[in-house]
């Protein structure tokens, strides 16, 4: 057991990369899901069932019109989004 974990710590020591994080937007319910749709454009949900999409080269956010009802209650609510293999992008 301690040489797998010693060799798992080895792996993720060599494959480890700096990473960076960056505030794009705010003021948003909890968002809880996200899907990159092309290079430009990423797709953003909030837990109470609210679309977004974010143009990644002005990062200008438009609300996407959705009839979808959801009950956010407890740890409940609009779950992951993803786009479908045949999304033209």
């Amino acid at each position: 057991m301690k040489l797998i974990l010693c060799l798992l710590f080895v792996s993720l020591k060599v494959f480890a990369a700096e990473v960076t994080a960056e505030k794009i937007v705010q003021g948003y319910d909890v968002i809880w899901s996200m899907a990159q749709l092309n290079d430009n454009q990423i797709i953003f949900t909030t837990r109470k069932g609210k679309f977004y999409l974010l143009d990644l080269a002005t990062n200008k956010v438009q609300a996407v019109s959705a009839n979808v009802k959801i009950l956010a209650q407890g740890q409940g609510g609009l779950l992951s989004i993803v786009p479908h293999p045949d999304f033209a992008t």
